[in-house]
């Protein structure tokens, strides 16, 4: 009984597992796309998927100007 409750949980696991691994790698997917709008708002949901503070995320023009030229 405890071997099937334990198979049960492990496939449970392995499924979410499997639908996390398959976002994960749309996302990657989407940010490295060679479509740039593409690859910038994959790369902008990539970095705030990591914890990156919203904040600190190059999502407007000014933004990216300002964090490569001053």
């Amino acid at each position: 009984m405890l071997h099937e409750q334990l198979a049960i949980e492990y496939q449970e696991l392995m499924v979410t597992l499997e639908q996390g691994m398959a976002a994960y790698l749309g996302l990657i997917e989407r940010t490295f796309s060679p479509d740039v709008e593409t690859a910038l708002s994959g790369s902008v949901e990539l970095a705030g998927g990591f914890g990156v503070a919203p904040e600190t995320i190059l999502v407007t023009d000014e933004k990216i100007i300002a964090f490569f030229l001053d």
